[in-house]
């Protein structure tokens, strides 16, 4: 999948119950090479991703934020990590 940060998407996963209720900001993607978190990278842009090699599903952490309602209606400060399998209803950004 290209161009997956800067979507909004929603969590389907178990791990993070509070999520399940909340739009979700793709912030990040954590390259993990093979798994291996020591040779891996933080890609901020598509465009990096794609000089890396493109997101691998089976390896790479997905950094997401939440979105936060009222009073803030803002996107939230603290990332979560989730598998690209917990994400659902992939959309442009808000």
């Amino acid at each position: 999948m290209t161009g997956i940060i800067g979507k909004v998407v929603n969590y389907a996963g178990s791990t993070h119950s509070w999520m399940l209720d909340h739009d979700l900001l793709v912030f990040a993607v954590l390259k993990q090479p093979g798994g291996d978190a020591d040779a891996g990278c933080v890609c901020r842009s598509n465009d990096a991703l794609a000089d890396a090699g493109g997101l691998d599903p089976e390896h790479d952490t997905i950094e997401v934020l939440p979105w936060l309602g009222k009073p803030y209606f803002r996107w939230g400060w603290v990332p979560s990590h989730v598998r690209l399998d917990e994400l659902v209803n992939i959309r442009s950004e808000r």
